[in-house]
């Protein structure tokens, strides 16, 4: 049988801090022709990436479109709908879509109800979603049916690995606001007798720098890595303690911490909204102060939480998760 023709549609690709856009096309290409456009330019490129085309305006996406003849289009972020219905109604073709958590969480009511008869339309085929963003898409138009639960994008197999982990305590993603990297560099402080690793992408990185310094250099800053590099950077740490702004509230449920639990590693996250919890799910922990976290990478990875934290993180897992979308394009 010919394989389906897949038109993806993306935007900053290739971006370090955005691999499960990677995560997903890898795993597609096994089963799928795949035509990749994506909108702008990651902030950090990696080198291994799919080939793409780059497009500036939706004429451009078009043009790709009518070449390639789609019998799917499948797009990430619901700021992208309109577009994808836009070329569903033109080509006839359905269309799929898989959110993420900021174009949810900074997006306002109005908005969202903007796209929602798009998504309801019979041209779309169901909306990927974190399981405690539903409620509020139902709440602004969004027909329950066509949104279906997803966990993030992790290749677990990847990360998979159950041997002794090192002494790091280490932070990673993107350096923008809404991630609060600066309070890793003051939970340092708090800890001298322990390493302090972060490994920042691109953007706010210079201003974390000088913080740092101002500090008294608490924190060693690594260099940004490819992808196939990161399964070893989890091996070195112990702990992984992701940062998240209490007031924007806006990160979502991060891969890295599915990431960091395949790879054995403890894993904590500021509570910036109750489903944090859910999401953390006793395989690890969260924390509502620096001195809180402080405390709590002061000693070792119950062997317990590490346990549970490899069976949740299989919850994510993409080899058994793609047939979620794959599923709606039957």
């Amino acid at each position: 049988m010919a394989k389906q023709r897949i038109m993806v549609l993306l935007s900053g690709y290739p971006s370090v801090s955005q691999s499960y856009k990677e995560t997903e096309l890898r795993y597609l290409h096994a089963t799928h022709e795949l035509e990749v456009v994506s909108f702008g330019s990651g902030n950090i490129k990696y080198p291994k990436h799919y080939p793409f085309q780059r497009v500036q305006t939706y004429e451009d996406v078009l043009k790709v479109a009518r070449s390639f003849v789609p019998d799917v289009i499948h797009v990430h972020y619901l700021h992208y709908a309109p577009i994808a219905f836009k070329l569903s109604e033109i080509l006839k073709k359905p269309f799929t879509l898989r959110s993420h958590s900021f174009d949810i969480l900074e997006a306002s009511d109005e908005q969202l109800h903007s796209v929602a008869s798009m998504v309801n339309d019979d041209l779309c085929r169901g909306v990927l979603v974190f399981p405690f963003l539903k409620e509020r898409l139902v709440r602004c138009g969004f027909n329950a049916e066509k949104l279906l639960s997803a966990m993030p994008v992790v290749d677990f197999n990847r990360f998979y690995d159950t041997g002794p982990n090192g002494t790091n305590i280490l932070n990673t993603g993107a350096a923008i606001p809404k991630k609060d990297m600066g309070s890793f560099l003051h939970i340092a402080t708090r800890v001298p007798e322990k390493p302090f690793v972060i490994f920042p992408i691109g953007y706010f990185t210079p201003q974390l720098k000088t913080l740092n310094k101002e500090l008294g250099s608490p924190v060693q800053f690594a260099r940004t890595v490819d992808l196939d590099v990161m399964p070893t950077i989890y091996k070195r740490s112990e702990w992984l303690i992701y940062t998240a702004d209490s007031e924007r509230a806006s990160v979502g449920w991060p891969m890295a911490i599915d990431e960091a639990r395949a790879s054995g590693v403890g894993v904590l996250m500021k509570k910036i909204r109750g489903d944090i919890t859910e999401y953390i799910d006793g395989a690890g922990y969260v924390y509502t102060s620096e001195d809180e976290a402080a405390e709590i990478v002061r000693g070792p990875v119950p062997p317990e939480i590490r346990e549970r934290g490899f069976d949740l993180a299989r919850r994510s897992d993409i080899s058994m998760n793609i047939t979620e979308l794959t599923d709606l394009w039957l």
